[in-house]
């Protein structure tokens, strides 16, 4: 039986090291892709997006910022969401398949304008991990924590841990 758990763990405090240092192990962290905004592929659920925020006008508290893992609150989860989360002025930003700079575009792009959350939980990198090292993945997360802390100054960042058990 092959254990994956190790290499997981390893990749995550690899990431999680990187954060907490408040710097990136590579010596110019512009030089990767997930640093770099690019459009998400998903243009019709980042409109549906905007027009929520737009329509909350300003009354979002919570935002949840991710991936397909994040968007499966609003198809799987949408029970739990609406029990747990509905009356909490929430808002899911999670859109399928985006890595973190995906994510740093939609940020630029509407996803969290006009709004002053107490909260943003983020759930990015996942999707960076199969085609980059631990550097690049931790410095895309970290460009998105530093977009976030710069738009949204008041917002607290929950920042949580990426799964990587497809990993060898």
């Amino acid at each position: 039986m092959k254990h994956t758990l190790f290499p997981s763990l390893f990749a995550i405090l690899t990431v999680s090291l990187a954060l907490i240092c408040g710097r990136v192990l590579a010596k110019d962290a512009k030089e990767f892709a997930s640093t770099k905004p690019a459009p998400t592929a998903d243009t019709v659920r980042q409109k549906l997006i905007n027009k929520e925020i737009k329509n909350k006008r300003g009354n979002v508290d919570l935002v949840m910022i991710g991936d397909s893992i994040t968007f499966g609150w609003d198809r799987q989860g949408k029970d739990v969401w609406k029990k747990f989360y509905g009356k909490r002025n929430a808002v899911n930003l999670g859109i399928c398949c985006d890595q973190t700079q995906h994510v740093l575009w939609r940020l630029e792009n509407g996803n969290i304008d006009g709004i002053q959350p107490k909260l943003a939980v983020l759930l990015t990198g996942t999707n960076n991990a199969s085609c980059g090292n631990p550097e690049e993945v931790a410095a895309g997360v970290r460009a998105v924590v530093e977009k976030l802390r710069t738009k949204l100054p008041r917002t607290k960042v929950l920042v949580l841990a990426i799964a990587l058990s497809f990993l060898p």
